[in-house]
C-alpha cells in the first residue's frame, strides 16, 4: 500500500514555512506607521490653532475705542421698519454730503480751459470758428484743384452746354425762323469764309472787356494754311524750306496751265 500522509506538526514536514503573526518577535515585514498620538511620530509638525499662544501670524488691527464710525450701524438683532428707514436716510444724507464735497474739490462744474502748444490760453468758441473757416477754405481749394485737373475750359463748356440744354427743354418742340434764341446763336457763330469774321471777332473782344491777344506785326512767312507766327517771332525762317518749295511748285503749275490755255486759244 502507498505511504500515508503525515501530520503537519510532525518533525519531518516538507511543506514551505507558513507566515507568522505580525505581533511575533521575528516579523520581517517593514515597520508600519505609528499613530499620530504616539511619541515616535516622524511626520512634520502641524499648524496650531489661531488662538494658540505661539501664533506666528502678524497682529490684527483692533478697533480703537475713540475712532468714529463711517456711518450709522444697524446693530445686531432684529430691527423694526422705523429704525431701518431712519438708518438708511442717514446713510443717504452722508453719502450725498460726501459726493458734494468731492465735486466742489474736484471742479466738476468748472469750464474746461484750452491751451495751445506754447501754454497760452485760447477761447474754445473762437478756435472752433477758426477751424470751420479753415475747413471751408480747404474744401474750396480742393474743388478748384479738381476743376483745374479736369480742365477749366472743358468744365465751363460742359456747364454752358447743360444750361443750354435745360433752356431748350423748357421750350416747345417746334422751332421756326422767328425764334430769337436760334437767330442770336446763328449770328454769334463765326464762319471761316465770312469776310466780316475778323471784324466781328474784334468787336466781341472789345465787348468782353478782356485784353486783346497780341499778334505779330509784319509780313508773315508763306505757308499753305496762312498761319501767323507768334508775336515774338524775330523774322528768321528756321524751317527746312518745304513750305516755300511747295508753294513755288503750286505757282509754277498754275502758270503752266495758264500758258497752255492761252496758247490753245491764240489761233482763234
Amino acid at each position: 500500500s502507498p505511504p500515508r500522509r503525515r501530520r503537519h506538526d510532525s518533525d519531518d514536514d516538507a511543506s514551505p514555512p507558513r507566515r507568522r503573526r505580525h505581533d511575533s518577535d521575528d516579523d520581517a515585514s517593514p515597520p508600519r506607521r505609528a499613530r499620530h498620538g504616539s511619541d515616535d511620530d516622524a511626520s512634520p509638525p502641524r499648524r496650531s490653532r489661531p488662538d494658540a499662544d505661539d501664533d506666528a501670524s502678524p497682529p490684527r488691527k483692533r478697533d480703537k475705542p475713540g475712532k468714529a464710525d463711517s456711518g450709522p450701524s444697524l446693530g445686531g438683532g432684529l430691527q423694526d421698519a422705523k429704525a431701518l428707514r431712519v438708518d438708511l436716510q442717514q446713510r443717504a444724507r452722508k453719502e450725498k454730503e460726501m459726493f458734494a464735497a468731492m465735486e466742489a474739490a474736484g471742479g466738476f462744474n468748472d469750464e474746461t480751459v484750452h491751451r495751445d502748444a506754447s501754454g497760452k490760453r485760447i477761447d474754445a468758441k473762437f478756435a472752433r470758428l477758426q477751424q470751420r473757416e479753415m475747413e471751408r477754405k480747404r474744401e474750396e481749394l480742393e474743388l478748384k484743384q479738381l476743376e483745374w485737373g479736369k480742365g477749366f475750359k472743358q468744365t465751363e463748356d460742359h456747364r454752358r452746354r447743360m444750361e443750354d440744354e435745360a433752356n431748350v427743354m423748357s421750350k416747345p418742340l417746334t422751332r421756326n425762323r422767328d425764334d430769337k434764341d436760334m437767330n442770336a446763336m446763328l449770328k454769334e457763330e463765326l464762319r471761316m469764309d465770312d469776310p466780316m469774321a475778323a471784324y466781328i471777332a474784334k468787336q466781341k473782344a472789345a465787348r468782353s472787356g478782356q485784353p486783346a491777344r497780341p499778334v505779330y506785326k509784319g509780313p508773315p512767312p508763306a505757308n499753305r494754311f496762312n498761319i501767323l507766327p507768334g508775336h515774338r517771332w524775330d523774322g528768321r525762317d528756321r524751317s527746312n524750306g518745304f513750305e516755300l518749295k511747295y508753294l513755288q511748285e503750286q505757282s509754277h503749275k498754275v502758270a503752266v496751265q495758264k500758258d497752255a490755255y492761252l496758247w490753245s486759244v491764240e489761233a482763234m
